[in-house]
């Protein structure tokens, strides 16, 4: 049985609430006790202590102690309610007849909303004290004891216990992690606007890519070495050892949050006064030591600190082929004017380390990115009283990313030029082969503050709870950038120059935002929740029809949900609304492209290259939106609780590049270095793969519906299950565009006359679907007195089909080509006389469905003296790596292989006291 107490209940609650007269007359003892803190060990007042299964309650002194007499006989277990406390239930006591019966009990710091089971070591076992949501939004709340227990690495370990995440890294810093919510995939290109806008949100200041300029050539190599720019957050750079709670929000947020459309990661950092601890892990891929912890500094001040270092060796085979993380944090914590103030401090440092090189081969490619980021952010929270509140956040990322490359050019005897602006030149003969060097240098910097304003009033019986406030946004990026010898090109035909950030203009974001949480009783419970935001990129001034101009958009932003709470074990939510993202800035200002043309002096003796230089800024690109809509039914029984959500969203206006033609013309110079008398020699239609726009043409639909399935702990079977099971589909494609298509030679005959046409198709768009159902069973089994926690769990990818290009042969005729600099239209009739329908693989227009796969997955953490414990994990127990072909017969695995690790975590002051005990 779970008690649910507010807070204000605990507060005003200031005596026993015991019925003496209805036990006057039967046998009772007494019980007699102390709560104190679980590390500090100091006493706890206004505990409100619950003798399970009956109305008995009672309060601790001031010095923690309490004494509840005229309980029947029998066994009982006491429930302990406090706020910023874990609540919890004791072990049985037994009541003896006129006999005092003693007990001490420990509560840990922690959300009063969740359910402490015990301690192992250092990991706490919890468990939210009501199976159904308390709000409108989807959230999933992932506990500190859950992450530990897993032995995850970073961030991305974590978000795998969402509800259909696909899994298939294992833990560790082999590969890049990113989160991909409600049924989108890392892999491909076609999700990358939903995992660009998942916002990640740690200790309230959002992390950014949006200034990210390492593109293109010369940034990584292969598999191992990548850029993350124009898509999301790198999640190895976050650390899990110091996360307290990470909440994920797949729903429709709040008001308060902007610059996201798929979801939000909320990662709340350790900031308590925690006991001093030491961890250190070990897998195939990842070796990891951990130490912090806090202190109390005295006149309401608490410092935390923590330092993490991790490395991984990647292949084992080679020599060089490693990742490096060092992270540093620290987090005052300051209770001032009376505890009316609430001030936060925060900095930190992260050095993460990225190599590739083959050291016994000093021809082989060597790639690397070393990048390095400092934070600071302040929050500050005043209490005006119990209904008002002023909240402040400022912060300042500085990242410096350096992305360097090494490789062997094998070249045919060819000229080359330096030359950055439109003109002739004559070429430099480059006669062999040589090892171009790129470094490009990004030196980025992420700033905001924001102003939140909190009143909860009660009018005619309805209670409000105002949220107003405003937030600003600053991106900008000021590297050395892209840097080499042009005569040493990354290839003949690059079209790449070196190129300074500073070049690039920041970005900034002005946000504000109204809204008010209502609730009534109105025959039942009804909590409704109304909301604006208002998002300016780049704003330039007052007018127009948005109200504010802005370069890169204005939008306005509408989010309303609703809770029915129809019986106490019954409610219905719903919840509607639209956000925005803005674009990156690599979107908006790509590489500039060069095109080189050989040409020819006097009699050909003068080798000339001409340059023409190709600026495809998008300085108006929008942003792009998604509409969401969900609906979501609760049901608890007893201490079953299931969760049925059903969702619809839409994402419109994505950045999508769009190839572009141009006319090469090749001339003579008989009379070089004269332009005088320059013959024209040939001209060509072509395309460059670096020549291209960027335009808000992509669009993405995603409905789906998700299972969640949970209990609490089964006493006879000290068990907790869990299932959980996510179907979507996915539905993406592309706006019609300019974007052309490979060349085609056609031959028009038109009565006697006969036209020869090189041309560039221009086709409409297609699309493609995905469907996909992933379920995942967990069982938890907990034993106190062994100190054990077992869980044992089974992923399931139970259905997944997609076809490539859902494209009707009627659709696939031209509807239009390039030819010569112009553009022309074509006729449905004209373009099937000249035969321009879009070609396919056969394989593409067909669906393909991937077998059906599962694996198991064990994990035990295991309490080995007080404070200390061991945690050992084991992936995909059987090594079942279900082999299929693809369409173009290519074998894979659908399983990642079998994986192991093992952790050891212990508190400073229990082990020190263990190595006494043994050693004196």
């Amino acid at each position: 049985m779970i008690i649910s107490i507010s807070d204000c209940a605990i507060r005003a609650k200031k005596s026993y609430l015991l019925n003496s007269s209805a036990f006057s007359q039967k046998q009772t003892g007494t019980l007699n006790g102390t709560v104190i803190d679980f590390n500090s060990e100091k006493p706890l007042p206004n505990v409100l202590l619950k003798i399970e299964g009956t109305t008995i309650s009672s309060h601790t002194a001031k010095d923690g102690s309490f004494n509840i007499p005229n309980i029947p006989v029998g066994k009982y277990s006491l429930i302990c309610l406090k706020s910023n406390y874990y609540s919890s239930v004791s072990d049985p006591v037994e009541i003896r007849v006129k006999k005092i019966s003693t007990i001490t009990l420990k509560m840990l710091p922690g959300d009063p909303e969740k359910y402490l089971y015990f301690s192992i070591g250092g990991i706490t076992v919890t468990a939210e004290r009501d199976l159904i949501p308390e709000t409108h939004e989807t959230i999933h709340k992932i506990s500190s004891g859950e992450i530990e227990h897993m032995q995850a690495t970073n961030l991305g370990d974590i978000l795998d216990l969402i509800p259909g995440i696909e899994r298939k890294n294992q833990p560790g810093l082999q590969s890049q992690s990113h989160i991909a919510l409600r049924g989108a995939s890392t892999e491909g290109t076609t999700d990358t606007p939903d995992i660009f806008g998942t916002r990640v949100i740690v200790d309230d200041i959002p992390l950014s890519n949006n200034a990210n300029l390492n593109t293109g050539d010369g940034v990584g190599y292969g598999t191992n070495v990548k850029s993350n720019a124009e898509t999301g957050i790198d999640l190895r750079f976050l650390p899990a050892d110091n996360v307290k709670e990470v909440e994920v929000i797949a729903g429709v947020p709040s008001v308060e949050y902007g610059d996201v459309t798929s979801g939000i990661v909320k990662v709340k950092t350790k900031s308590s006064a925690d006991p001093l601890r030491l961890k250190a892990k070990n897998n195939p891929d990842t070796r990891e030591v951990n130490f912090g912890g806090g202190f109390d500094l005295g006149k309401n001040t608490v410092m935390n600190f923590n330092i993490n270092n991790a490395y991984s060796l990647r292949d084992l085979r080679l020599d060089g082929d490693e990742v490096y993380r060092l992270n540093l944090q620290s987090i005052f914590t300051h209770k001032l004017m009376g505890k009316k103030l609430l001030l936060k401090e925060k900095a930190g440092f992260t050095r993460f380390f990225e190599d590739y090189s083959v050291k016994e081969d000093p021809l082989a490619t060597v790639a690397y990115n070393h990048d390095y980021k400092i934070t600071y952010g302040q929050t500050a929270t005043y209490k005006f009283n119990r209904k008002s509140s002023l909240y402040f956040r400022g912060f300042i990322n500085y990242t410096r990313r350096k992305s360097y490359k090494r490789k062997l050019n094998v070249i045919d005897p060819s000229y080359v030029t330096d030359r950055r602006v439109n003109g002739t030149q004559k070429g430099v003969f480059r006669a062999s082969s040589y090892s171009y060097r790129i470094t490009t240098t990004g030196k980025e910097y992420n700033a905001g503050l924001k102003f939140n304003f909190r009143y909860r009033y009660i009018h005619h019986g309805i209670i409000h709870n105002l949220l107003a406030g405003s937030e600003y946004l600053y991106d900008g990026n000021k590297g050395e950038g892209k840097q080499f010898d042009p005569l040493f090109p990354i290839s003949i035909k690059s079209g790449l120059r070196p190129r300074s950030f500073d070049e690039v203009p920041s970005f900034n974001q002005l946000s504000i935002y109204l809204e008010d949480r209502i609730s009534r009783k109105i025959f039942v419970p009804i909590t409704l929740t109304l909301g604006l935001r208002g998002e300016a990129y780049n704003p330039q001034g007052f007018g127009g029809e948005n109200i504010v101009k802005s370069q890169n958009g204005t939008f306005w932003n509408p989010r309303a949900g609703i809770k029915l709470k129809l019986r106490n074990n019954l409610q219905i939510r719903g919840s509607y609304g639209i956000s925005s993202k803005a674009p990156a800035l690599a979107s908006i200002y790509p590489d500039p492209v060069y095109v080189d043309v050989q040409e020819y002096g006097r009699g050909g003796l003068d080798t000339l290259i001409t340059t023409y230089v190709y600026h495809l800024n998008n300085e108006n690109l929008q942003g792009y939106t998604q509409k969401k809509f969900e609906l979501s039914l609760d049901y608890k029984i007893k201490n079953v609780g299931l969760s049925l959500n059903g969702f619809q969203q839409e994402t419109k206006n994505t950045p999508k590049s769009v190839h572009l033609p141009y006319v090469r013309r090749v001339y003579s110079w008989p009379n070089w270095p004269s332009p005088e008398g320059k013959i024209l020699e040939s001209e060509e239609n072509l395309t460059l793969s670096d020549y291209h726009v960027v335009q808000n043409l992509g669009w993405v639909k995603r409905q789906g519906l998700e299972l969640v399935l949970k209990t609490q702990r089964i006493p006879w079977l000290n068990m907790i299950f869990r299932i959980s099971g996510s179907y979507t589909f996915k539905r993406y494609g592309s706006n019609p565009s300019l974007g052309v298509s490979s060349p085609r030679q056609i031959t028009v005959v038109s009565g006697s006359d006969t036209t020869q046409h090189d041309l560039f198709p221009i086709y409409p768009p297609f699309s493609g679907w995905r469907k996909r159902l992933i379920l995942n069973y967990n069982i938890d089994y907990i034993n106190k007195p062994l100190g054990i926690w077992l869980t044992f769990t089974m992923y399931h990818k139970a259905y997944e089909n997609y076809l490539y290009a859902d494209y009707p042969e009627s659709f696939r005729r031209a509807t239009g080509y390039y030819e010569n600099g112009k553009y022309y239209t074509l006729s449905p009739g004209q373009a099937e006389s000249w035969g321009l329908k879009a070609n396919f693989e056969p394989t593409d227009l067909l669906t393909f469905r991937y077998p059906s796969t599962f694996y198991f997955n064990l994990t035990v953490s295991k309490n080995i003296y007080e404070g200390m414990e061991i945690s050992l994990f084991l992936n995909n127990v059987f090594n079942s790596r279900n082999y299929y072909t693809d369409k173009k017969d290519i074998l894979h695995a659908a399983n990642p292989e079998i994986f192991y690790g093992i952790e050891f975590s212990m508190r400073a002051l229990p082990f020190a006291k263990f190595i006494a005990h043994h050693l004196f």
